[in-house]
């Protein structure tokens, strides 16, 4: 279904550009060649309907030409994160087993030394850019993206696209309960997935979309990618990135979304809410009201401070996008933007919300209860490594969510509470599970737990909570960490303590555990009612200068608070974790 999705658009907007990415425009009808010019190449190399594709790419047009190749052969695309170490990789592509991993230059050593380990015969492919000294792997299983696109008539790339509604995409999270689970999208919640967004907004090929959200998650994919390609309009991919690879800060790239939203004549920006609240915060900012018509924010919990401060900086409401990646999109605020509510919701097109108790019985209005929702998006069995839960996930054929709301007499939906794990950071998902698992294999460690700090801006940062065998630096973690982790998720505070608190029945008190620490807490208060450093110069790079040093873990002499931050290797995540704690 999603190559048909791909021919409509064709139909309708083949000359339009269907990507942008740097100085490359890529028409409709040029991506549906491109398409099927790499099904071809795919299945040259055997790769057959069922065949898992993992993709390790940033945001670019390869990445796309992939998913919609591989629906034509009926493959199982796994995109990832590029920012995942070897260790994390591995433990994706080993569940897996993926025929073919599609990635770039920098990580082909890391993909390399994974196939080598697994000791499974499977291809490498390489998408070749402007790296230089790059290593390339030396094996009959190697090949160029370029070098897979095989020639296809124009008559071929629409006959060739059968209509096809089975498995079509891995994700993985850790669900309700904050357990490593495997969703299957098929392509026909794919389909939906851009279909229900487009329906909703009535979407037209003249509503352009940024995309600085990443493709690997089901928000940049569904909101961003499909929801353009349902709309015939364009896709413009916004991520600079430095000479090795690394994305750089939004932060750090202000002017160049501007411009971009100005240039490409943007109308629709699905953002996260700490690109919204940096937004919100710049001083004479460019206006956006002559050309976005929507902001949308999902990923992490939108605080009304940011979604006030942008109103009143830019005029134009954010919209908060609720979703999972088990349900894809679900509800969003869709009322006339002069009479907005700010977390008021209504369901997405196709799409059924009711808010329901254990026993499957109706809330009644105003009644917060279970979140349960009906969609052509959520995959059958919702998890396709545990097959045995779909019993405890459905409530009378709604899907739990794992989320607590009510509805009002309008029929609007309320979000009040979460029950899930994980945190919420810089529009990640963690399960600190996974890193508490990790921690405690550490030779030192006796202990340990991690728990999210709440910031003013509805952001949360990891914390590690530590009770060590013996004498233990926060360094020694924090090293610990780098070699099992993405950088997103190494703990941004780390705390000793000869024991955990618990109550008398030995449950463990994690309110107790997260301040953030007398070593990193600020105590004067600032213009906008934040914890602040104080207003004289040496007192505030004295601060600056210990937050740099406890992010990067190192000692504070070995911090010159008048060296540029960028030479100590500051990236996106370090700097929005600078960010957050000046401002607790």
């Amino acid at each position: 279904m999603l190559s048909q999705l791909l021919l409509k658009a064709v139909e309708k907007s083949r000359d339009k550009a269907a990507v942008v990415y740097e100085n490359r425009r890529i028409t409709y009808g040029e991506l549906n060649s491109l398409a099927a010019s790499f099904s071809k190449g795919l299945h040259s190399i055997n790769v057959r309907a069922g065949d898992g594709i993992a993709v390790i790419l940033p945001n670019c047009p390869e990445w796309i030409v992939a998913l919609f190749a591989a629906a034509r052969v009926k493959a199982v695309m796994l995109p990832l994160n590029p920012m995942l170490n070897a260790e994390e990789i591995a433990k994706y592509i080993n569940d897996v087993c993926p025929k073919v991993i599609i990635t770039d230059s920098y990580r082909a050593s890391i993909c390399r030394n994974i196939i080598s380990e697994s000791g499974r015969e499977t291809s490498l492919i390489i998408v070749s850019g402007n790296e230089q000294g790059q290593a390339e792997p030396d094996s009959k299983l190697f090949y160029r993206f370029d070098e897979l696109l095989v020639a296809a008539a124009e008559a071929d790339a629409a006959a060739d696209a059968e209509p096809y509604e089975g498995k079509m995409l891995y994700l993985f999270t850790s669900g309700s309960t904050g357990k490593f689970k495997r969703v299957c999208r098929t392509q026909k919640n794919l389909y939906y997935e851009g279909v229900n967004f487009c329906e909703t907004l009535n979407l037209k090929p003249s509503d352009n979309i940024i995309c600085v959200i990443p493709l690997f998650h089901s928000y940049g994919l569904g909101n961003c990618l499909l929801a353009a390609v349902s709309a015939g309009s364009s896709l413009v991919i916004s991520d600079p990135r430095t000479e090795d690879g690394k994305s750089l800060p939004f932060a750090g790239c202000i002017g160049q979304f501007f411009e971009t939203v100005k240039k490409e004549n943007i109308k629709i920006f699905p953002g996260v809410p700490y690109q919204f609240d940096i937004l919100a915060d710049i001083p004479n900012p460019e206006p956006l009201t002559s050309h976005l018509s929507y902001c949308l924010s999902s990923g992490n919990f939108l605080s009304e401070d940011v979604y006030n401060r942008f109103l009143k900086r830019f005029g134009i409401p954010i919209r908060s996008l609720y979703g999972s990646t088990e349900t894809g999109s679900v509800s969003m605020n869709l009322e006339p933007a002069d009479n907005m509510t700010y977390d008021a919701q209504r369901p997405l097109c196709n799409i059924s919300i009711k808010i329901l108790n254990d026993n499957g019985d109706p809330a009644s209005e105003g009644e917060i209860s279970n979140i349960c929702v009906k969609s052509p998006v959520i995959p059958p069995g919702v998890y396709d490594n545990l097959p045995e839960l779909p019993g405890e996930l459905f409530i009378k054929d709604y899907y739990r969510t794992g989320d607590i709301g009510k509805t009002d007499s309008d029929g609007r939906l309320f979000i009040t509470g979460r029950k899930k794990t994980f945190i919420d950071t810089g529009g990640y998902k963690v399960d600190p599970e996974e890193i508490e698992s990790a921690i405690k294999t550490h030779p030192k460690v006796k202990d340990a737990v991690v728990v999210g700090i709440k910031t003013p801006d509805g952001n949360e940062m990891i914390k590690a909570v530590i009770v060590p065998k013996e004498f233990l630096e926060k360094r020694e973690i924090a090293d610990y960490c780098k070699t099992r982790m993405a950088a997103f998720k190494i703990p941004k505070f780390i705390e000793f303590r000869e024991e955990l608190p618990r109550s008398p029945l030995g449950k463990l008190l994690k309110k107790e555990l997260l301040d953030a620490g007398s070593g990193n807490r600020l105590q004067v208060t600032g213009d906008r009612g934040h914890p602040a450093t104080c207003t004289l110069q040496p007192a505030i790079k004295k601060r600056l200068t210990e937050i740099a040093a406890d992010i990067l873990m190192v000692g504070r002499e070995d911090i010159d608070a008048d060296t540029s931050i960028s030479e100590y290797g500051f990236d996106s995540v370090t700097l929005t974790d600078e960010h957050q704690r000046i401002r607790l």
